[in-house]
């Protein structure tokens, strides 16, 4: 084989790995996925990080408040914007949703730039 033809293959490859792979990382359990997200988050997400939130937000599968949280996450400059916030304060004290999303939605709306000792705790035990 060529190393032209070679070369072709391995960036076709590299190519379709960079855009399937925010959907890999949104995976099963988008929670899961967020609170990573979040744990690490240094004032905004990264690109390939909003590639992976915007992943979960269009993602039919999900719920609605997943979908919230998510599109809150992906458009946070330092911490979410006022309506976010009251959207992710609805899902936090909304009892009929899974515990896991409530907690979720509670501390992105308090994030400011990052997450204090407290939120860490909280988001390790999403993940």
């Amino acid at each position: 084989m060529s190393p032209i033809i070679v070369r072709l293959r391995s960036l076709a490859l590299v190519a379709v790995m960079a855009v399937a792979a925010p959907f890999a990382m949104a995976g099963d359990d988008p929670v899961a996925a967020m609170a990573g997200i979040l744990h690490d988050l240094n004032h905004y997400p990264t690109a390939e990080e909003k590639e992976t939130l915007k992943a979960i937000a269009e993602d039919s599968d999900n719920s609605d408040a997943v979908k919230v949280i998510a599109t809150s996450m992906r458009e946070m400059q330092h911490k979410v914007s006022p309506d976010h916030a009251a959207k992710l304060e609805s899902i936090a004290s909304d009892e009929s949703l899974p515990e896991d999303v409530r907690k979720l939605a509670g501390v992105l709306v308090e994030i400011n730039h990052k997450p204090g000792p407290d939120h860490a705790e909280t988001l390790k035990s999403l993940k």
